[in-house]
């Protein structure tokens, strides 16, 4: 195992770890604290908590690996994508997260306990997911003759870090009877797929952004 990757399994084990923890420990002892009328407060701690634990250390290890990375650090945030597939990228997720909707519901319809105040916590989560999981890790392990692979472990990476929110949530159970976790999949194929073929961290953070927004408005 090279020091490249013995240095990111580390790091994933670490930011496992803390994660669960603050996600089934100090997420319910912080949130009984909040005031009555703070609406914003879960908002507010997700977004210190998700810069510290998530933002801030991927960044650092995007520039420590920086030479190593299918596309660079700086690149990421600048090479130009084409308006077409960028365009066509943002209305593949809409349609996803419509169909979702007429599914569920048998049409489209605005959720009735939908918050738009909730809607601020997607963009941490954005562009602190897409950070860890595809301007790091993806982008630090990808191999162009082995693109399958790269992305498939991406992915279950990606699912196992929803399971401690799960347990948390009380949902861990009814995600895999339901066969919910086969979405968190899908969807990190696409999100992988954006960045490796539009080159800009940019795309995925969006369009996660907006499969999220969209998954909270509609019922």
């Amino acid at each position: 195992m090279n020091s490249k990757i013995k240095t990111l399994c580390i790091y994933y084990a670490i930011f496992y770890i803390v994660w669960a923890v603050c996600e089934l420990v100090i997420r319910g002892a912080i949130i009984q604290f909040a005031p009555e009328d703070g609406a914003l407060f879960p908002i507010l701690f997700d977004w210190i908590l998700k810069n510290l634990v998530w933002t801030v250390p991927a960044w650092i290890l995007m520039g420590k690996f920086d030479e190593n990375l299918y596309i660079k650090r700086k690149q990421m945030f600048t090479n130009k994508v084409e308006p077409l597939k960028a365009v066509g990228v943002f209305a593949f997720v809409i349609f996803l997260a419509s169909v979702n909707s007429i599914a569920r519901n048998k049409g489209i319809a605005i959720a009735e306990d939908f918050n738009p105040a909730e809607l601020l916590s997607y963009v941490f989560v954005g562009v602190s997911e897409e950070f860890v999981f595809r301007g790091l890790l993806l982008n630090a392990t990808y191999q162009e003759d082995k693109p399958y692979l790269t992305i498939g472990i991406n992915a279950v990476l990606f699912l196992l870090i929803h399971f401690p929110i799960w347990i948390y949530s009380g949902i861990f159970a009814s995600v895999f009877t339901g066969f919910g976790f086969i979405t968190i999949l899908v969807l990190s194929v696409i999100f992988s797929w954006s960045f490796l073929e539009c080159k800009n961290i940019l795309i995925p953070i969006g369009i996660h952004m907006l499969y999220d927004m969209l998954i909270t408005i509609l019922a």
